[in-house]
């Protein structure tokens, strides 16, 4: 075998090997640009969610100041009876909106950051499959190599005569034709 075919098909597997690699690390490179994403989308939702929360509490504390000064500038009693159960109620209800948004904003920003965790996974097994995708080019053009160079394989059969392991027609003496060759 020439030198020039083996040096191709070892230039050709390095390339291969690199671009295997490379394909892997941009792959990986994307994964970890989505999780950073993510995780940017949960901070927000984060923010955003505790800003709802503090205009609820800014909007319940107006609430309960306008409902106390209105039972004041009637003459209403709010110690005790009708008054002091209405406000108890707007302010239950107004905990009730902060829980609820609260818990909103935990479930959609825990839905961004499973989202970041998994990509960063993936972004691991990109980069493990480029290197496995290049190892597994190496060894198979390698491979390759060694079974079109006849490594390994001896004198399996010669050619024109049919037989198995033999340099002459010998070894197919009784077989057709060849059975009665001259000198034999």
């Amino acid at each position: 075998m020439s030198i020039i075919p083996i040096a191709l098909m070892a230039v050709g597997t390095v390339t291969s090997a690199m671009s295997a690699i490379q394909e892997g690390n941009a792959m990986s490179a994307a994964e970890k640009a989505n999780a950073n994403l993510s995780d940017l989308y949960a901070s927000q939702v984060r923010q955003s969610g505790a800003y709802e929360v503090s205009k609820i509490e800014r909007q319940k504390k107006q609430t309960q100041a306008t409902q106390k000064a209105r039972y004041a500038k009637s003459g209403v009693l709010i110690t005790e009876g009708s008054p002091i159960e209405v406000m108890a109620d707007t302010a239950a209800q107004y905990e009730m909106d902060i829980l609820a948004t609260r818990y909103n904003t935990e479930v959609e920003a825990g839905a961004y950051d499973y989202q970041a965790k998994y990509r960063r996974q993936m972004a691991s097994r990109y980069r493990s499959l480029g290197y496995t995708k290049a190892f597994s080019t190496v060894l198979l053009n390698v491979g390759s190599a060694f079974i079109g160079s006849g490594f390994g394989q001896g004198n399996l059969v010669t050619p024109g005569y049919g037989g198995y392991g033999t340099n002459t027609p010998a070894g197919v003496r009784n077989m057709g034709k060849w059975s009665k060759l001259p000198g034999k």
